[in-house]
């Protein structure tokens, strides 16, 4: 699953599988403002759950380009 926040920031939704990807990737806990923290310990991660939050990895920035044609 992805979500994607106001500023078209795209994150990957780890949260069923975020314990067994904490030592190896960097995790961040999603609030509902579509800011994020940084989990740094396995506490921090086992919090974040216990709020209800999702965790996710980052995805990227998407990009929007509007291409303009000249009509001749």
């Amino acid at each position: 699953m992805i979500k994607v926040t106001e500023d078209n920031f795209v994150w990957c939704i780890v949260t069923k599988h975020a314990h067994r990807l904490f030592p190896f990737m960097e995790l961040y806990e999603l609030h509902e403002d579509d800011s994020e923290s940084y989990i740094e310990t396995h506490k921090q991660l086992c919090e974040a759950i216990g709020r209800g939050n999702q965790i996710g990895i980052e995805g990227g920035q998407l990009i929007f380009k509007t291409e303009v044609r000249q009509p001749w």
